[in-house]
């Protein structure tokens, strides 16, 4: 841990390598983990949560039913947004039932947890 609070500070060089395993385990581009954080997301990471949460609200409509020609939109909308950002064919929709899990399950971190084997044993030995 304390090597991961030293990578964290402004003021400490990290080498390219670590930056590498960093972005692969966090499946993030390696813009994100050079650009100063200024409490806000990053413009690429805010419109891929957008995107994230009108796939929600379409799949919930789909869900809902509706007449024909609603599911045939609907559908073409789905379809639309799976061109500009496959990997939402892994979202689902807004849950019926409030919006927190709760304490006994596992959000995606627990089920696909990070692999640490790009870091080497010094990095992870605290």
């Amino acid at each position: 841990m304390r090597d991961l609070r030293e990578q964290e500070k402004p003021s400490t060089d990290v080498p390219m390598s670590v930056l590498m395993c960093w972005r692969d385990a966090l499946e993030v581009p390696l813009a994100e983990l050079l650009v100063e954080p200024d409490m806000r997301l990053s413009q690429s990471i805010a419109h891929r949560a957008k995107l994230v949460r009108m796939m929600k609200t379409i799949l919930t409509l789909c869900e809902h039913g509706g007449d024909e020609r609603t599911q045939r939109l609907v559908t073409m909308l789905r379809e639309q947004m799976l061109e500009l950002m496959p990997e939402l064919t892994e979202v689902t929709g807004w849950p019926s039932m409030g919006s927190r899990r709760s304490q006994d399950e596992l959000g995606r971190i627990g089920q696909q947890p990070i692999s640490l084997d790009g870091f080497s044993s010094d990095v992870l030995a605290d």
